[in-house]
């Protein structure tokens, strides 16, 4: 039982008492205690184990936490631990690196001032970019469509083994812990309560990876209906422009298809269907995606006849890309801020 929100009752088989309002409140600046309650702790029974618990009432950066602390050491001798229950294994790697006490849990907890540490016995991993399944997985549950699902659900819905979907969860933990929970022998993957997905895209979006793994580039272009039909949606730039305020050229198309519908179109299209060659201009570029778009992140906008593949997808997919063109650069940071707002 928890004696007050994101604090446990005890830690290390020692006591935990939360008192009153620390008097350093008043010398620390006014928006770090808009983020942070600071509090009067004991752990155990004697004087090594006082000190102030910052209790984080939303979400705090690392930079809010590290401003706290060093505003604290200025004013008071007393260690300060930072205490909030959706710390994610980045966060802890910081603050072990810079020294900053923290507090999670029961079982995730850094007091160096006492030399005590605690964390869970499962290992880890470092994070890496994401595997393209892995950030299927991580959009389906950001666009709300696979929030709250576990394992075993998850391998139904993409049709991979169990064991398979364990890795795409491990890859996600890695990266924000807070979104894999454990329930008896299920292993759970929802949004973080407190945490928008604005947040868990900006943890996200270093190790992202394209869901492009084929480029086709026709030399004729082809009719929207057969495009409708063999199951095309607007992507790259085609879509970019649609969702943005980019320009629209109408005379080069973009557009997201899966292998076999890629496969399927080009039977159909005998020979009419031609891949161009490298010095040729080419009307149409066919996308081949490693995964299906994302359901529930897609806005279903329409342009040519054709809806545009989701967001967060499309995100994943051009960004970095044409780093000396401002105009696609600020098309692209367009989409990541409607994607903040949208979700």
């Amino acid at each position: 039982m928890k004696i007050v929100p994101n604090i446990p009752s005890s830690l290390f088989a020692m006591p935990l008492h939360i008192g009153g309002e620390s008097p350093d409140s008043a010398a620390i600046p006014r928006h770090l205690l808009s983020i942070f309650d600071l509090r009067e702790a004991q752990l155990g029974g004697s004087d090594q184990g006082r000190f102030v618990a910052a209790i984080a009432k939303e979400r705090p950066t690392v930079i809010e936490s590290r401003n706290l602390v060093t505003a604290l050491s200025a004013v008071s001798s007393m260690p300060v631990v930072v205490c909030w229950d959706g710390i994610d294994a980045g966060m802890k790697r910081i603050f072990a690196s810079e020294g900053i006490s923290y507090i999670k849990d029961g079982d995730n907890a850094l007091l160096p001032f006492i030399g005590a540490a605690i964390a869970p016995e499962r290992y880890v991993a470092e994070p890496e970019r994401l595997s393209p399944q892995a950030q299927r997985v991580l959009f389906s549950v950001l666009g709300g469509a696979w929030n709250a699902c576990n394992a075993s659900e998850i391998a139904r819905k993409i049709g991979k083994s169990n064991a398979s979907v364990t890795k795409y969860l491990s890859e996600i933990e890695a990266v924000a812990s807070a979104m894999v929970t454990t329930s008896g022998k299920s292993r759970i993957l929802a949004m973080p309560e407190r945490v928008g997905p604005e947040v868990i895209l900006e943890a996200f979006d270093p190790y992202l990876s394209s869901p492009v793994v084929r480029i086709h580039r026709i030399a004729e272009p082809i009719d929207t209906v057969l495009l409708e039909r063999a199951g095309a949606r607007l992507s790259g730039e085609s879509a970019l422009a649609v969702l943005t305020d980019l320009a629209f050229d109408p005379s080069h198309i973009t557009v997201q298809m899966d292998g076999d519908d890629i496969a399927t179109l080009a039977e159909e299209m005998g020979p009419s269907w031609r891949e161009a060659s490298w010095y040729e201009a080419a009307p149409l570029t066919i996308e081949e995606w490693a995964y299906p778009p994302i359901p529930g992140a897609d806005r279903s906008v329409e342009k040519e006849g054709l809806s545009c593949v989701d967001s967060l997808s499309l995100y994943a997919s051009v960004k970095g890309k044409h780093p000396d063109d401002v105009r696609f650069c600020d098309a692209v940071e367009q989409l990541k801020e409607e994607i903040c707002r949208g979700f």
